[in-house]
Order: C-alpha cells, then structure tokens, then sequence
C-alpha cells in the first residue's frame, strides 16, 4: 500500500507561510486517516485555511500505484515500433488505447 498526497501550492494560502500550511494539511491528513492502515476506496478532498480545494490524499494498493508506469513502459515500446515502421497505422490504435489507459489511471 502507498500513502498518495497531491496537493497544489499555487494559491493564496501557500505564499507567506506556505510550510505551516503544508503541515497543517498533512496533520489533519494524519487525523483522517483509517486505523489501522487500509485501502480507502477512493482520495478525500483536502482544503487549504480559507477552504479552498487543494488537493486529494488516499491509499492505494501498489499494483494501482505501479498502473501508469507499466502503460508508460507500454507506451513507451509501441512508440519505437512505430518508428520502425511508420507506414503501418495499426499502431496508431494501439498507441491511443495506452495513451487513453494511461491518462484513465492517473485519475
């Protein structure tokens, strides 16, 4: 399992003080977090002091922590076999489903 925080700094919350509202955010992570550790089923919103979403936080399990990379890898061969043979537009359709994968799992 892995603890997932994505949060956005680019507001008015984070410019003077910006690590003491960064802490405030992770200790009230710490408080919503389930005991003992398990998957949460889905990310809870966060919110800077002026309420504000600023971002998500949840736990994963690490085959959907390691999805994006293995359609990267994915991605990242169809592209060279497309290079190899750039005439056949078959792999354009391989390479749209990775890419839309992808995109799908970052979410």
């Amino acid at each position: 399992m892995k603890l997932v925080v994505e949060m956005d700094l680019d507001n008015a919350a984070f410019t003077d003080n910006g690590t003491e509202e960064v802490s405030r955010i992770l200790a009230d992570i710490a408080t919503r977090l389930p005991d003992p550790l398990d998957y949460t089923g889905g990310a809870y919103s966060l919110h800077d002091i002026n309420g504000n979403h600023v971002g998500t936080f949840g736990i994963i399990s690490d085959e959907e922590a390691t999805r994006p990379r293995r359609h990267l890898d994915e991605l990242a061969r169809l592209i060279e076999v497309a290079r190899k043979h750039p005439n056949n537009y078959a792999h354009l359709d391989a390479l749209t489903a990775v890419v839309r994968l992808a995109l799908a799992s970052t979410h």
